[in-house]
């Protein structure tokens, strides 16, 4: 098979090895290639658990780095992803953390990007969102890949830090002929775009190195910025616009239990998360959808 066929499935996980293994075998697919990240600060864990039971794709375990909450560790393993992965060339490469969990089977998913082949699918944020999160990469946050969620001295230091550089807007670091856009990071993109984002690495670095949360808004910048715009599936302010079902209304992403099965299965969202093993509402959720894609999937 022709790798430029094959999609490339780019996992970021930190815990919930369980949860893991199942979103691989729901990934287990001859037209894809798998690439996870397990955060080094998750320690030992057994990579034959997770891929036990995969037949038809190859995985891949990349390198390990400390990821920090809000950091450029974050961004830094995304690229590391993208980095590893595009040594092949993918039609599509798409961002899923170990707790996502397709809604849909591998025909289905294969045949809906055939079908919208060329376009990009990112969530952008409202402009309202993009003008409020300015904070977030206008001035330095010097000690974000230290404090991460931590409230201590450092926290704090970077909270004075920040009010002050703030009013001393000459230090500013934004630029006005730049489009700063946030949005979701989980996202899924052509191998073309992909190739531009990593030829920008020095440019986003430059641009995001000390900020906070900038994840959610590096690869919407870049693209605003850029002619791959023009290729955006849906630029509303809509998850539709990256095919992923994440409900922050109901929590801090609301976590699905059993009760959102009919939801979930009539869905057109190819992706969801976030989902858990905590509780038995949750687990008979996780087995009644993964048994479900399992007997309609038709491996190729």
């Amino acid at each position: 098979m022709n790798i430029e066929y094959k999609h490339a499935y780019l996992i970021m996980a930190h815990n919930n090895f369980e949860l893991l293994r199942v979103l691989v075998k729901l990934l287990d697919d001859k037209r894809n290639d798998i690439y996870i990240h397990v955060d080094k600060k998750a320690g030992d864990f057994n990579k034959d658990s997770i891929i036990n039971d995969i037949k038809y794709s190859n995985v891949f375990f990349v390198k390990r780095i400390s990821v920090t909450w809000g950091g450029y560790s974050q961004i830094q393993n995304e690229l590391n992803l993208l980095k590893e992965a595009s040594k092949n060339s993918y039609k599509y490469y798409h961002f899923l953390s170990g707790v996502d969990l397709p809604l849909k089977n591998q025909d289905y998913i294969h045949n809906f990007f055939d079908e919208n082949n060329g376009k990009e699918f990112i969530h952008f944020c409202s402009q309202e969102f993009n003008l409020d999160g300015k904070d977030r990469y206008s001035v330095y946050h010097f000690l974000q890949d230290i404090v991460g969620r931590k409230k201590g001295v450092l926290y704090y230091l970077q909270r004075f830090s920040v009010k002050i550089q703030k009013k001393m807007t000459f230090l500013h670091r934004d630029r006005k002929d730049i489009k700063y856009c946030g949005g979701s990071n989980w996202c899924s993109l052509t191998d073309q775009c992909v190739k531009y984002i990593l030829s920008n690495e020095a440019r986003i670095k430059r641009m995001f190195r000390y900020t906070t949360c900038c994840d959610e808004f590096f690869i919407q910048t870049i693209i605003r910025n850029s002619k791959f715009y023009n290729n955006i599936y849906n630029t509303e302010d809509s998850y539709i616009a990256c095919m992923r079902y994440i409900d922050w209304k109901r929590g801090n992403p609301y976590i699905f239990n059993i009760e959102d099965w009919n939801e979930l299965n009539n869905s057109a969202f190819l992706f969801a998360r976030k989902f858990s093993l905590d509780s038995q509402q949750q687990r008979m959720l996780v087995d009644k959808l993964a048994n479900s894609i399992l007997n309609n999937a038709d491996k190729k």
